[in-house]
């Protein structure tokens, strides 16, 4: 069988899914790790080895996310590729909804607002957790605060709403 992989190297998370030639699912699962370079072998790893599948069965890897930039050349010899996160954050909401123009809100370690249509792709704002253990999120009113620390506070709310309105 032959398989695309896509691989998306978050903050905390790392997540895999590939197709077959045919555009089927083979599979989804996530891996976590501390260090995105682990976490994304350990993906491929675990992707080739619970679908019982072998390196020379991948045909492409496409890499996204945060951690996609750590990769300077092809994993294993596969082809690898990367696409802009906030690209793949707005086609993969259209795909996934079957609308045609939207704001996809992609929750993780941060959150990622981005606007997809006829009229391109465009990241309108994200949040980022600065990984204390006092932080405090209100997506609805899109503010990140650590109390405590005060380097980590920011409010978006606003910008954002001026942003939609002009």
């Amino acid at each position: 069988m032959s398989v695309i992989i896509g691989i998306d190297v978050g903050g905390s998370t790392t997540k895999i899914v590939g197709y077959s030639h045919e555009e089927k699912l083979v599979s989804m699962l996530k891996v976590e790790a501390a260090d995105p370079l682990t976490s994304a072998y350990g993906a491929l790893g675990k992707f080739i080895n619970e679908n019982g599948l072998s390196l020379k069965d991948v045909k492409q890897i496409i890499l996204t996310g945060v951690g996609a930039s750590l990769f300077k050349k092809d994993i294993y010899g596969i082809p690898t590729s990367t696409v802009d996160e906030f690209k793949a954050i707005g086609l993969g909401g259209l795909a996934l909804s079957g609308k045609k123009e939207g704001l996809i809100v992609s929750m993780g370690t941060g959150t990622a607002f981005v606007r997809a249509g006829a009229g391109g792709i465009r990241h309108i704002h994200q949040t980022h957790s600065c990984h204390l253990e006092r932080q405090q999120h209100d997506v609805c009113g899109l503010q990140h605060r650590a109390p405590d620390y005060p380097g980590c506070q920011t409010r978006f709310g606003i910008r954002l709403a001026q942003t939609e309105s002009s």
